[in-house]
């Protein structure tokens, strides 16, 4: 009888575990809302409706924002230069950009809290010729050394 007993209780314990702690995992699995997939994408298309309410945006002399978009876990930034490839070097744009993941990514909380959790950005840059430039992207994670904000 007490092996009964414990059998019925093991079976009942297991079950609330499985409840307890399946969907969570079922909701990771299947992508759904409460997932950390779900809320990336949730998440970054407000921050892409909030760029594009503002913009165009002079960010410096010669390069404008002139765009943004959410695609699977990468967000994307338009930019238009100015200068022409024969004007200004591809590596200068890059280590502009990868000088300011701080400033422009890590410094604001939204941003940080999307790459802490797998969101990619891309900075895509147009010549004034309206030829693709160059893409920087910054990998998931760029501010993992900064203190966790949301």
């Amino acid at each position: 009888m007490l092996g009964r007993i414990s059998l019925v209780a093991g079976g009942i314990l297991g079950f609330a575990l499985f409840i307890i702690l399946g969907r969570p995992i079922y909701q990771e699995f299947s992508g759904g809302p409460g997932s950390i997939r779900g809320q990336l994408q949730t998440r970054g298309q407000a921050v892409v409706t909030e760029l594009r309410a503002s913009i165009p945006v002079q960010v410096n002399d010669i390069t404008r924002l002139v765009g943004a978009e959410l695609q699977d876990q990468s967000l994307y930034y338009y930019y238009t230069l100015d200068l022409g490839r024969d004007e200004i070097g591809e590596d200068v744009v890059r280590q502009s950009v990868t000088s300011s993941v701080d400033q422009s990514i890590c410094a604001d909380d939204e941003l940080a809290w999307l790459s802490k959790r797998g969101m990619t950005f891309v900075y895509s840059f147009i010549d004034k010729d309206g030829n693709l430039f160059i893409e920087v992207p910054v990998a998931p994670g760029a501010c993992d050394g900064e203190e966790e904000t949301g």
